[in-house]
């Protein structure tokens, strides 16, 4: 998720859990000790962006102690638009992180060398939302549109050159703000946003769903994968087993907000956000729904499919943004979630079959 209504005040709040977290790392490694007694191994977290739906596993990890059980004292850093989390990982600042496969290629493009240990998503949330009223339905008629855009996001370019239009002549792109303000003026005839938070912030700010149109890039086949558990190569070839502790905690936690999504909720609060509860409920209600239907198609949460890493590799390529594609195989660290999912064993359900989400409005 990169950006929401409230940005401005929970940046302060982020920034201020920051700084606390900073000053009291060195008492709580101190401190720390596991339930067996063993002194915790001491590891960083830097988060993509500021709390909420698409990092509440992570806090409910370190809040119901998952982390601790496996011999962790793992210190949660709050992201933002100032915060690059892959290059922090790539420095040794941080050892984990989550955000996008593209942005995690696109580091290693440009000299880090990150590894994949989990992938927590396999379908796209990015979403682009046009008013029924405009007939907006398909890439086709995207042509002389004004519409707002996060740059970052290769799948809207890879649409455009599907569709043969010229992102200069053909339509009309403007860099989205941190809110749907633009789209609810009426200044945008499309927006961009995440099916878990802007596309809500719409239908709060007054538009009902049912007049709205929401164009999926998976629908063109041109979606890209998203959020991932990432750590620096380095660093897992000396700590695999450190590494396997991290990403069991963390899918451990996403499979308590998959059956707590009220509590999960919330959880950002105590991290910097000033979200209503309310809205957020809906919003960790819908990233679920990303997360989930994945999981239980793919076999188990964070499965790593190399056809889907080649194939987001090659947008990138096709589109510029990378300069030399990946060799996917180096990428997947599968021994690492393999032994993650062995110290769970099978009292985690990893797979979701029965997952029934919430009925809440934004």
């Amino acid at each position: 998720m990169k950006s929401s209504r409230y940005l401005g005040v929970a940046l302060a709040g982020a920034l201020a859990f920051s700084a606390a977290s900073a000053c009291s790392s060195d008492d709580d490694s101190s401190e720390g000790a596991s339930s067996s007694g063993a002194k915790l191994t001491d590891v960083k977290m830097v988060l993509s962006w500021l709390p909420g739906a698409d990092n509440v596993g992570f806090l409910a990890a370190k809040e119901l102690g998952y982390y601790s059980d496996l011999g962790l004292n793992v210190d949660i850093q709050a992201g933002g638009p100032d915060v690059n989390a892959e290059q922090l990982v790539g420095s040794g600042a941080a050892q984990f992180s989550a955000d996008a496969f593209t942005n995690v290629l696109t580091a290693n493009d440009a000299g880090t060398k990150l590894v994949s240990l989990a992938q927590l998503t396999e379908h796209s949330a990015i979403r682009l939302v046009s008013r029924k009223e405009d007939n907006i339905t398909s890439p086709d008629d995207w042509k002389g549109k004004k519409i707002g855009i996060f740059s970052s996001v290769n799948s809207f370019y890879a649409s455009l050159a599907k569709h043969g239009l010229n992102q200069d002549t053909d339509v009309n792109l403007v860099e989205q703000g941190a809110d749907m303000s633009a789209f609810l003026s009426g200044e945008l005839d499309m927006a961009s946003g995440y099916s878990y938070n802007e596309v809500g912030q719409v239908i709060a700010g007054g538009v009902p769903a049912s007049d709205l149109n929401v164009y999926s890039y998976e629908d063109d086949d041109t979606a890209t994968l998203e959020m991932q558990i990432f750590a620096d190569s380095a660093y897992t070839a000396k700590n695999p087993d450190t590494a396997a502790a991290f990403v069991a905690a963390s899918l451990k936690g996403w499979a308590y907000c998959r059956d707590n999504a009220d509590e999960c909720a919330k959880l950002p609060g105590k991290y910097g956000s000033v979200t209503p509860v309310d809205f957020m409920t809906w919003s960790v209600n819908e990233y679920n729904k990303v997360l989930w239907p994945a999981a239980a198609s793919q076999g188990e949460m964070g499965v790593m499919n190399a056809d889907r890493f080649e194939a987001t590799a090659k947008i990138l390529l096709d589109n510029d943004v990378i300069r030399t594609a990946p060799e996917v195989s180096s990428l997947i660290r599968s021994d690492v979630y393999d032994d993650a999912v062995d110290l769970l064993g099978p009292d985690v359900d990893l797979k979701g079959s029965s997952y029934t989400p919430l009925d809440v409005e934004p």
